[in-house]
């Protein structure tokens, strides 16, 4: 599966978790992926979202962008349920 990893710079209480979803810097061992977004919440934490796109982009090949609220990037464009993971519907019967 190639999906989109997500990089936050700091773990809050809405920092997701998953197999795709990272803090800080990248692992040793990458899961399969087609792109890397740096996504930045905190104007506080903007250089150092910056520079993590840096140490992302020395670790894979593929396209690594940088953006979110921080950046005054709008939601505009952002499709809703793109991370969602969705799952097989459960039968409960009555």
């Amino acid at each position: 599966m190639n999906g989109i990893i997500r990089v936050f710079p700091r773990r809050t209480s809405y920092t997701p978790d998953g197999s795709y979803a990272f803090v800080g810097l990248p692992p040793m061992v990458l899961p399969k992926h087609a792109v890397v977004r740096v996504s930045c919440v905190f104007t506080l934490d903007r250089e150092f979202a910056e520079a993590l796109a840096c140490q992302w982009e020395g670790r894979t090949d593929k396209p690594v962008t940088v953006g979110g609220p921080a950046f005054g990037i709008p939601a505009g464009d952002s499709v809703p349920g793109l991370h969602t993971i969705i799952l097989a519907p459960v039968y409960f019967p009555m």
